[in-house]
């Protein structure tokens, strides 16, 4: 898990996929997270998701938070 965290190729598409979404959806952190839940895990995020990962990308940047969805167990793995 931390190799895949801190991996130099999901550093550079966590930073392009948090480009994809301010040219999506533009500044609002709330709707750049809910795109981001709908184009990497094909859902919309629970209430506590959308808040945790709109704090952590208002706190930490848009690309920290796209790199925090890319990491997901469910991004990873599918049932």
């Amino acid at each position: 898990a931390l190799a895949l965290l801190n991996n130099g190729f999901m550093l550079v598409q966590a930073e392009e996929f948090a480009r994809r979404l301010e040219q999506d959806v533009g500044d609002d952190r709330v709707a750049q997270i809910e795109r981001a839940f709908l184009l990497a895990l094909g859902r919309r995020p629970d209430s506590i998701e959308r808040d945790a990962l709109t704090e952590l990308a208002a706190t930490h940047g848009l690309a920290n938070a796209a790199r925090a969805i890319l990491n997901l167990n469910e991004f990873a793995f599918v049932d």
